[in-house]
Parts: C-alpha cells; structure tokens; sequence
C-alpha cells in the first residue's frame, strides 16, 4: 500500500521535473553549463574562511572532499564523508607558510604534499598512509641557507622524473632532484632574481621538457629553460602593468594584467615566441584565469564577475552567470569543478560542461534549465527555489515531511524518512536517486554524466 501511493507520488513529481525540463531552449552550443552538485554552504563555512580556502580535492578513493588550509603556521585538512566534515590537524609546529600536491613519485600511488616553512630548510615531502589515515613526513629538507619563498615541480632536464625548482627569500633559484629517497642540489643561481609572484612548468615548445614561465609582478614574464643542468632565461617580455594572474592553456601561456589587458604567449619555433596583447571588454581586470577545455578559459575579475573567455586570434568574452553575485573566492576540485565563495556571504557548487543533453520520447531539447538542475553520483540535484519561478509550485518542510503544492491546487505530501533511499529534500537542495526512482515509476529514466556532457534521456511511451 504504502509504496502503491510512493508511486503515485513520485510519478507527480517525476513529471513536474519533465515539465520544468522542456519548458524552454538554449540554442547557444559552446557555452559551459551552471550546475549544482552538492550542498557545500551548510558544511564548509563553519570550517574556514574565504581566505583559508586554499586548497579543495576528493580522496584517492573519491569518498571524501577535502578543504587545506593554513591557520596559525599549522596546517589543517577538513575532510567531508557520509557522517559529515571532521577537522584533522597535519602539522605540530606552527612555520609552515605554504604548500601544493604534485605527484613526484608515480611508483607511489596518490600526490605527494610539499611544505615551505620559516625555517632554512628546503620544502619536505610528505606522503598519505592508507593504513594509518594520516600524512607522514618521506623527506625532510637539507639546509638551504635561507627561508624557501615558493617551488615549482617540473620535469626541467628530461630525466624521466619530476624536479623542484625553490626560490628562497634571498632571491636565489635552487634546482633540486630526488634520487634514493633523497632531495639533492643540481644547481644554484649565481644571482639574485626578484621575487616570484607567478610561475608555472609546461613544455610550451615540444622538446619533451618543461620551462619555467615565470611572472615578476610588474616587472615582466620570462620564459627559462635548462641548458648544461643551469636554469637559462630563453625569453623576456614586459607587459603593462602588474600581472595577476597566468594560466597554461594547451601549448600557449594566457595572462592578465593590472591594466585590463589579457596577454597570449605563444611559441612559434625554438627561437620565435610572440607575445600578443588584448584590451578586454569588461570594466575591471581578471583576478584569476582557469583554463576550461580546448578552447575556453574562465576569468574572474577583481569585481567578482565571471566570463568565459576564447584567445581565438583575438580575445571573445562572455559573461557567466552575472546575475547569481560577485565572487570572492574560487578553490578548484578538478578540471571542471569549482567551490565558490560569495560576497554576500554564501557558498556555491559550480560544475561546468560544453554540453548538455535532455531527450525526451526522442526528441532532443535545449536545456535551458542547465543552472537550475544536474546529475552527480546517479543523483538528480535541482533547487527548489530556482524551479518554483518557472513552475509555479509552493512547498513546505515540516517534521520529516515534504508538502508540494502545484498550480491545479493539488497536494502531494512524502515521508522523507520513508522515501529517503529516493528522494531526499533539504532547504537548499533536493536530489533524486536516479535508478531507483526509474524503476518504480511508469516511465524510464537514463542519466549518463561524463567530464564534457550530461545527458538526460527519459521515455514515457
């Protein structure tokens, strides 16, 4: 009895996400889907602060979401399963002022975690312990003579295996390998450079090498490249204003700059790089670049207003979701999966894609409602809120049950205990267990989601 009225009840609800699915059209093709996948404001803000968000990433095992980030020198990791987010302390001592994950062993499984500290001592090298839950220490760092100011990791000298450049606070650049469980010192500049605001490792000119593309603030962009085990800068250019920020996309270096100009640095031959600069159309410079896919990068700029931009020749910009809020903060989770913090306070899930698809009895519809619904981990999300503005449906949540009220005036009332393997309802968040919902309703629902398409396809007859 009780499931015969479940039914009943889904198939209503079923059909009025159906309905909101195919009300509109989106003829735009290359623009990236606005999607919600998870729930994150009600979780991650009591954790950490816009400015703390430094790092965001899934376990080796994808279960978890993890948050890393700096308070007081120490370094802390937040991590996020089925029961909720726990906090875990990585690091004692309270020096440490920065850290990234590179994947400097591929024998061993997982990133390794690299640590600066205020100490004379070379970033050391930790590694996950399965067995033991926790980050241990592999390699401490020698003595380097003077306080580490950033690193890099790169494959320099076409070893066969990832190498660390270190500049320390006094200017110097430290090439650096690791041989035997050990960091040896291949070679240290005779001069000083200024300090690294920017720098990235790519193999920009196919020589089976990384360079180091490096921004001084406004003291220009240089490209190095390792020559006779010695760190050589191969090219140098001085773009106006101060760069904020620069991205790798594919074989070309992509940068912004304080005077809201977008650099391209592309190398033509061994000895012909050309540097081309762009006047962009928004009223305010782009914070941060985030390279999307083969023809797209996403610009935030110092407004918080996101576009989507393509260096085709010349520079294309599109705004992204203008109407949602300033962004404050941005931590990227993989290649097209973003926590974003709002300034007013909120936090937001983007995930974006170049296409999505909704195939109903057939026939394939533009998925004008690309902000409003998606699909993660066989889960339908859809906000509420969103869709009411188009569907015209009130609802109500109230011990342990879900009211929806439709524009005929009908009622539809569900146990969320009863139904919560199927259906779960949150203020901020609704999702449906997509194949289990299929298999009890009147008409079959398919969701296939991979990195560049989210199909929907559901069949009635």
């Amino acid at each position: 009895m009780y499931y015969s009225q479940l039914t009943q009840r889904l198939v209503m609800l079923g059909m009025l996400l159906i309905i909101c699915m195919s009300s509109r059209t989106l003829s735009a093709e290359h623009i990236p889907n606005y999607e919600w996948f998870l729930s994150t404001q009600p979780f991650i803000s009591p954790y950490f602060t816009p400015e703390e968000m430094s790092s965001l990433s899934f376990s080796p095992d994808n279960s978890r979401l993890i948050a890393y980030f700096i308070r007081e020198g120490q370094l802390v990791s937040v991590e996020k399963d089925n029961k909720g987010w726990n906090s875990n302390l990585i690091t004692e001592e309270r020096d440490v002022t920065g850290f990234t994950f590179n994947d400097l062993f591929p024998d061993i499984p997982g990133d390794e975690l690299i640590i600066n500290t205020r100490r004379n001592y070379y970033p050391s090298i930790w590694n996950y312990d399965q067995t033991k839950d926790s980050w241990l220490p592999i390699i401490q760092g020698k003595h380097a003579w003077s306080t580490p100011h950033c690193h890099i990791v790169g494959n320099f000298r076409k070893k066969g295996r990832p190498e660390m450049v270190v500049q320390t606070t006094d200017g110097i650049f430290h090439l650096l390998e690791f041989k035997d469980s050990q960091m040896n010192l291949v070679w240290k500049s005779p001069q000083q450079f200024r300090p690294v605001d920017i720098w990235r490792a790519a193999d920009i000119d196919n020589d089976g090498r990384d360079e180091l593309i490096v921004a001084f603030g406004d003291r220009g962009v240089a490209i190095y490249k390792e020559k006779n085990g010695a760190l050589v800068q191969h090219w140098v250019n001085y773009p106006w204003g101060r760069v904020l920020d620069l991205v790798v996309h594919g074989k070309k270096v992509i940068f912004s700059t304080s005077q809201k100009k977008l650099g391209v640095i592309e190398v033509k031959s061994q000895h012909n790089i050309v540097m081309d600069l762009y006047s962009i159309s928004s009223t305010q410079s782009y914070r941060w670049l985030y390279p999307l896919n083969a023809d797209s990068i996403m610009g935030v700029t110092l407004g918080g207003r996101a576009f989507l931009i393509y260096p085709q020749g010349k520079i294309y910009e599109k705004p992204l979701l203008e109407s949602n809020g300033p962004v404050q903060k941005l931590s990227r989770i993989d290649l097209n999966n973003f926590v974003v913090y709002k300034a007013n306070g909120e936090y937001e899930s983007w995930f974006l894609r170049n296409r999505t698809k909704l195939i109903i009895n057939g026939l394939e519809y533009g998925l004008a409602l690309k902000d409003k619904i998606t699909c993660w981990d066989n889960k339908i999300y859809f906000r509420p809120d969103l869709l009411q503005s188009i569907c015209d449906y009130s609802y109500q949540i109230q011990e342990g049950h879900l009211s929806l009220t439709l524009k005929s005036g009908e009622i539809i009332n569900l146990s969320l205990y009863e139904s919560q393997d199927i259906l779960q309802v949150s203020e901020g968040e609704w999702s449906i267990t997509a194949n289990k919902l299929s298999s009890i309703l009147n008409f079959k629902l398919r969701v296939i989601s991979t990195e560049n398409e989210l199909l929907i396809e559901i069949n009635t007859k």
